[in-house]
């Protein structure tokens, strides 16, 4: 990972954790014992389907090691967020006002009027009072979705499925980052100018929302 993220970029591991809850933990490790595993040889009639999870799931650093290992690969203030009794680590309200920080440096967005509306859902970490007001501070626009709004966010996602759909996922890997950004780069100047999606009357984005057309 450190190979391919760039300077000032993050990493962001999202995984399966050991369970810290007396009574739950008993029932999470018996349902990925036995569950799991029952249910894989009834949809795929083989009896060792799914058996690996449970081994790999008990095997799988705990967060302390995992986040030792990232150190010693080369990153830098590293650290772990636990979620649901231990099972996930998650995302917090910090590494979204980080991103939304360098996101305004990198992108030279101080002497830009308007300043960009930002689209999201309506997870905690992104309407958290710190990330609020680092929005306000920077003079962005929040726009979450919600009722009578439904292009907000619903939009974004639309634009992630496309974008998987014709570009991403037709190659099996990219030979590097470099061929990754320029193929990508290419694919949203064919969105935006050239691309008509039927939803959009045949015009392609960048007409549509010219002011006054």
């Amino acid at each position: 990972m450190i190979r391919v993220v760039k300077p000032g970029g993050k990493v962001v591991s999202l995984d399966a954790e050991h369970p810290s809850l007396p009574v739950f933990k008993q029932f999470y490790w018996l349902y990925f014992k036995k569950v799991i595993p029952a249910i894989g040889r009834f949809w795929t009639r083989n009896r060792e389907a799914y058996k690996y999870l449970y081994n790999s799931a008990r095997t799988f650093p705990r967060p302390e090691e995992l986040t030792e290992m990232f150190r010693q690969a080369g990153l830098l203030k590293t650290g772990y967020h636990n979620l649901a009794w231990g099972i996930v680590p998650s995302v917090t309200h910090r590494e979204v006002q980080d991103l939304l920080a360098l996101a305004y440096r990198s992108q030279e967005m101080e002497g830009q009027h308007p300043k960009p509306l930002l689209r999201t859902d309506r997870g905690s970490p992104n309407l958290e009072g710190g990330t609020k007001r680092l929005i306000r501070d920077l003079e962005m626009i929040l726009s979450p979705g919600r009722a009578d709004r439904p292009t907000d966010n619903a939009r974004q996602e639309r634009w992630y499925r496309t974008v998987q759909q014709e570009e991403i996922y037709l190659y099996a890997t990219y030979p590097s980052l470099e061929i990754a950004r320029a193929s990508l780069a290419g694919y949203i100047e064919f969105y935006n100018e050239r691309r008509p999606p039927s939803g959009l009357v045949e015009l392609h984005p960048k007409f549509r929302a010219s002011p006054g057309e």
